[in-house]
């Protein structure tokens, strides 16, 4: 047992558990932090096909869970007995197992996704993207695309197995809910539109319905960082008004002018770099005069 271990900036791949299970990562009593970490093909005979989480609280950041299998639950993730994790700016994509094919939790706890991409998952009974179990186990998503995971042909987003869970979906995007959900602010069964996700690319298309349709109080309030933090593909976390859905922020900079119509220009920019002020300055006077022909808000 490590009870503290910090992994950043490696890869966890094509690894085996035939006992216990997580094929990658197996915290026992850990609060491991995770940072650029990939857990990919890794395999389980049992539970957990990249990490198995047992009275653990990981935190996650700017990592991906890519192609794990787990021979029962949770292809990517289990997460048991009053296990608490928080994923966030992070990825689950393309793992399998017979329940839960990305995230299978029970036991208690309170598992937190913030910004994350769950999506192109399969489970071959149910649940095929996120399926939490037994009273007292609790699942917050925020912000975060739950979108294009199955179970067998049909599809299977979140399911609350047997209604004994909790599952608060707020400012997200999802598709097929089997049980019952609570939240608000949603893009309920809603495609998210993803770049090419038959690719592997989870990027959003400039028509998105998920850019700009997060919570930025929702990102902070969770120990977000909207200045500083970076998205999955290390870019600027927030560049328009509101936080985008899911692990990857549109980098496509509107210019915003402030109240009297003034758009500031400055080299290089600053913040969010959307010339609503000298700390977001824009960094072209090219892109603000353009902006200018179609933004009649824009004055000087």
């Amino acid at each position: 047992i490590i009870p503290y271990l910090t992994l950043s900036n490696v890869t966890l791949s094509s690894n085996r558990a035939t006992n216990y299970g997580g094929g990658g990562m197996y915290n026992d009593r850990s609060s491991a932090t995770l940072s650029n970490v990939t857990l990919s093909n890794n395999t389980a005979t049992s539970n957990g096909g990249a990490m198995y989480n047992d009275n653990s609280s990981p935190t996650i950041s700017q990592s991906k869970f890519i192609g794990n299998t787990a021979a029962d639950v949770g292809g990517a993730m289990f997460n048991n007995v009053n296990s608490s994790v928080k994923v966030s700016n992070s990825s689950i994509t393309g793992n399998k197992a017979n329940w839960g094919g990305a995230v299978f939790k029970e036991g208690g706890g309170t598992d937190t996704f913030l910004n994350c991409t769950i999506a192109g998952n399969y489970a071959s009974n149910d649940g095929g993207g996120i399926n939490t179990k037994t009273a007292g186990s609790i699942t917050n998503l925020s912000n975060t695309i739950v979108y294009g995971n199955t179970n067998g042909s049909q599809a299977s987003d979140i399911r609350n197995d047997g209604g004994a869970a909790t599952i608060n979906v707020n400012y997200s995007s999802y598709g097929v809910v089997t049980g019952t959900i609570a939240g608000g602010n949603n893009k309920a069964n809603t495609d998210p539109k993803f770049t090419d996700a038959a690719s592997g690319d989870y990027t959003l298309k400039t028509v998105s319905p998920a850019i700009g349709a997060g919570n930025n109080s929702l990102y902070t309030n969770n120990g977000g960082n909207l200045t500083a933090d970076k998205d999955l593909a290390g870019s600027p976390r927030l560049t328009g008004s509101n936080v985008d859905m899911g692990a990857y922020e549109d980098q496509t900079i509107v210019l915003q002018p402030n109240a009297t119509g003034i758009v500031y220009v400055s080299q290089n920019g600053a913040g969010s770099f959307n010339g609503s002020s000298w700390a977001n300055a824009a960094p072209e006077l090219a892109d603000a005069l353009l902006a200018a022909k179609t933004n009649t808000a824009i004055k000087q």
